[in-house]
């Protein structure tokens, strides 16, 4: 970051998508055990991975679901670094 951008400020490029049983879900956040979703997701129960990335630097994580037969915006999972 150079000195001009931090007295402008910068807003990193962040990216975040659950990668479950061939399907992709975009995630809006993550943390503290949970994944938060801009509408509501159903998810089947299963083990699959967050990709995480912020200013091209990747980050994955392996995670399981429980399963979510009703849509729902906050879903708990286990986070497990990659």
């Amino acid at each position: 970051m150079t000195l001009q951008q931090a007295a402008i400020g910068y807003s990193a490029l962040v990216r975040i998508n659950l990668h479950l049983n061939d399907q992709l879900y975009p995630v809006s956040q993550m943390g503290g055990g949970r994944m938060i979703f801009d509408t509501p997701v159903a998810l089947p129960a299963g083990t699959g991975t967050v990709v995480m990335n912020v200013d091209g630097l990747e980050q994955r994580w392996r995670i399981t679901v429980q399963d979510y037969v009703r849509p729902q915006r906050v879903v708990a999972a286990t986070f497990d670094p990659e």
